[in-house]
């Protein structure tokens, strides 16, 4: 991966990624009250978008013939732990609230 070209466009990705992070915590910060009652849908179905596109993401560096890093299945496997935590947590949080 010493095209620059490429490192360039991955640097944009990030940039993109983190933007666009921003503006949803941003959008959920304003609209807070509105969005509580769907706040756990809306989780749900950004961590399955994150998931979507970074296991097609990865797909497609890999038929490109690109390797990760060294440091990337570290990465991988604690982002997985996470979208598995926060799962998990929202799973309980509703069953706790259906035995009520």
């Amino acid at each position: 991966m010493n095209d620059p070209t490429i490192a360039r466009r991955k640097r944009a990705d990030l940039l993109a990624s983190a933007g666009a992070a921003l503006a949803g915590l941003g959008a959920g910060a304003l609209l807070g009250a509105a969005l509580a009652p769907m706040a756990g849908a809306l989780l749900l179905v950004g961590l399955a978008a994150h998931a979507v596109g970074m296991v097609g993401r990865h797909r497609l560096d890999r038929l490109a013939g690109e390797s990760p890093p060294r440091w990337y299945p570290l990465l991988h496997w604690l982002c997985w732990l996470g979208m598995a935590a926060v799962a998990l947590v929202l799973l309980a949080s509703a069953l706790g609230r259906i035995g009520r």
